[in-house]
């Protein structure tokens, strides 16, 4: 696992069905200098260790295609 530093914490009007005139904590973190990512959670829901679980599970899950090389795209025609 990463070491994973927050970089900012932000109150943001709620997006969505049903938010309508609620707030949204926006966590920035950072794993390195390059790689920065943010999560979006209802500000009902925040709390420090819950924002530490989602930024686990959302590493977790950016995780499982890191490294990985496919091929988009058609196939290549074959020659007759």
């Amino acid at each position: 696992m990463s070491e994973i530093r927050v970089a900012d914490v932000v109150e943001v009007p709620a997006q969505g069905p049903g938010r309508q005139g609620k707030m949204d904590v926006v966590i920035a973190y950072a794993v390195d200098e390059v790689r920065q990512y943010q999560i979006r959670m209802p500000r009902e829901d925040y709390t420090p260790e819950a924002a530490k679980k989602r930024i686990e599970a959302d590493e977790l899950e950016r995780l499982k295609l890191v490294n990985q090389t496919f091929t988009v795209g058609p196939p290549a025609s074959k020659s007759k």
